[in-house]
């Protein structure tokens, strides 16, 4: 199922949210020019299941990526991986972005940054979505909101786990940035000091 959604100032969203260090994702209800679907399986891959035991934490963290694998389609149909997957025969599509959903959030009080691989969730395909911490390349530190350069950096996911990556691209092909171990995810177009978030125009 897709569908559009978004209505500015409507009675019952979050219009005014300042959030947390953990609300990436959060898909920006600007005007209609927004599209999301569902999935019905969410598996985690390997290095993003190392990373979040290191962590003690769980779940796909909210504003990451999400792959699925045209080899299988057919077979295994609503089937994403958060990280690109890598069996035999592979054949990866970045698919979006797993939304920032309040009620998803509050329904894990201890682990409120992420959604369970058994939940449903809200993938973003188009849109513009806000990011308040990322890897500066893959496997890089976390940097927040004050280390970003709209002017110079973009936003791409790291392969292996998903995560999103704010980065100078090394290199362009096809006018596409380009970034090693990482997929481009989409331009920088609006920083906000106030809420210590930049928004990403995604256009992968």
């Amino acid at each position: 199922m897709e569908h559009t959604s978004g209505i500015p100032l409507d009675l019952t969203g979050n219009n005014i949210w300042h959030g947390t260090n953990l609300s990436n994702g959060k898909m920006m209800l600007l005007h209609t020019f927004n599209l999301t679907t569902a999935w019905s399986k969410l598996i985690i891959t390997t290095a993003l299941q190392a990373e979040l035991t290191t962590a003690g934490t769980d779940g796909v963290p909210f504003g990451n990526a999400a792959w699925y694998d045209r080899y299988l389609i057919a077979s295994a149909q609503g089937t994403l991986y958060a990280g690109v997957p890598t069996a035999a025969n592979a054949v990866p599509k970045l698919a979006g972005v797993i939304a920032y959903e309040a009620g998803l959030a509050s329904g894990q009080p201890a682990n409120n940054g992420s959604v369970m691989t058994w939940s449903k969730g809200k993938l973003i395909k188009r849109g513009f979505v806000a990011y308040k911490k990322a890897k500066a390349g893959a496997a890089g530190a976390i940097i927040h909101y004050a280390d970003v350069n709209d002017a110079t950096m973009v936003m791409f996911v790291e392969n292996s786990t998903g995560d999103p990556v704010v980065a100078v691209p090394t290199s362009y092909t096809n006018g596409v940035p380009v970034l090693a171990n990482c997929t481009y995810l989409g331009k920088i177009v609006l920083l906000e000091p106030e809420n210590e978030q930049w928004v990403v125009e995604l256009g992968f």
